[in-house]
């Protein structure tokens, strides 16, 4: 009796052991970002990219965010790309007009989410002076989830695009550890519970 106990105890403690690489490697990620805008301006690519831009005098331009070359840890602040205005002159987006975030999962999974939002506004740039009143305004700032990880945009309001510095979209994203990885956890804790009792009783 006193053999299968050990025995209970060794593998419950190896179970314990064997799964922390296991959960540790599910908290992290790895992602890259594109964008896309829609309008009627013909000034617009259209196309799904890194760079992408609007506008002919002023140009309105977002740039995608690279692959991190090491993975990010759950719970991380992150950019989802930003915005930069440069030219001269005035840009306004047309009514309707709208700006596609696409997020594209490398890891844990592979797998892309979107969020799409209102581009309204206008800009002037000029020798003697820029100003900037345009917005982007996501019909959603989360959940946007691939495979365990879940991003969101923060803080969850429009997105003010500056005339004279690049401006970021910002976020944040968390892992949910996988179900396999959790089971085995509590599989390795319930073994231990024998030697935590016989400690107890000694």
């Amino acid at each position: 009796m006193k053999i299968s106990r050990r025995f209970a105890v060794a593998l419950g403690a190896a179970a314990a052991i064997a799964v922390v690489p296991a959960v540790t490697q599910a908290q992290t990620f790895n992602y890259f970002t594109t964008g896309q805008f829609a309008s009627s301006d013909a000034s617009c690519n259209g196309v799904n990219g890194s760079p992408v831009s609007c506008g002919t005098g002023a140009v309105l331009t977002y740039t995608g965010q690279a692959i991190a070359s090491s993975p990010y840890l759950s719970g991380s602040n992150i950019v989802f790309g930003q915005f930069t205005v440069g030219g001269t002159g005035t840009y306004t987006p047309p009514a309707g007009a709208t700006f596609t975030l696409f997020i594209n999962q490398t890891a844990p999974s592979t797998g892309t989410t979107s969020a799409i939002g209102s581009i309204t506004g206008s800009l002037a740039l000029a020798a003697s002076g820029s100003g900037s009143t345009l917005t982007w305004t996501p019909t959603s700032y989360s959940p946007f989830t691939v495979g365990a990880v879940t991003y969101s945009i923060t803080p969850a309001s429009p997105v003010g695009i500056g005339a004279s510095y690049p401006t970021s979209i910002n976020g944040s994203a968390i892992v949910t550890p996988e179900p396999s990885s959790m089971a085995l956890l509590g599989t390795g804790l319930i073994g231990l519970v024998p030697m935590i009792r016989r400690k107890k009783q000694k």
